[in-house]
């Protein structure tokens, strides 16, 4: 069985947030955290991901980490899921290797000093996909508790706490 959510963080717009309710009512499928839904909580939305996954879905092998602008093709992902079912503590995606940090105040892509004082990021997935098994899911989230607060998702989960807790990142 596969089940699909989309989770979103709180909006200020009360029209929108009339139309996630009936969106909800109708489909059962949206969870929505207690953050405000922007690109600077992406971190929260990914943490809510996780615990709201180790909570509901107990029985699940494996959860699939995908951006709404993002297109699966199923059959590519059961031939994967089929072919590293058996595989523990592991991460896979698009590995992204030897990437710094950047210091632009204007990027995007900004990470402050604070947050990441290293030159290299531990080898990560970009949070646009990812597929990770749910034997580690739980430790993950954990672990991401503990750490300094980094606001690029993906670097956190997907980087510097598998790198924490030796996950495997394989790049299909």
């Amino acid at each position: 069985d596969v089940s699909m959510a989309f989770i979103l963080g709180q909006t200020l717009n009360e029209t929108t947030q009339t139309s996630i309710f009936s969106e909800s009512d109708l489909y059962g499928d949206i969870i929505q955290g207690s953050f405000l839904d922007s690109y600077d909580n992406l971190t929260l939305k990914t943490l809510s991901i996780l615990d709201w996954t180790t909570k509901y879905c107990p029985k699940s092998r494996f959860l699939l980490k995908t951006d709404d602008d993002v297109f699966t093709n199923m059959p590519n992902l059961l031939s994967l899921i089929e072919e590293h079912w058996n595989a523990n503590r592991t991460m896979f995606g698009y590995v992204v290797k030897n990437w710094g940090p950047n210091r632009d105040e204007t990027s995007k892509y900004y990470l402050p000093f604070e947050q990441y004082s290293g030159s290299v990021f531990p080898d990560f997935i970009p949070g646009t996909a990812y597929l990770v098994r749910m034997d580690c899911l739980q430790e993950i989230y954990m672990e991401c508790l503990k750490q300094r607060f980094v606001r690029l998702e993906d670097i956190l989960v997907t980087g510097i706490v598998p790198e924490v807790l030796n996950i495997s990142r394989v790049d299909v």
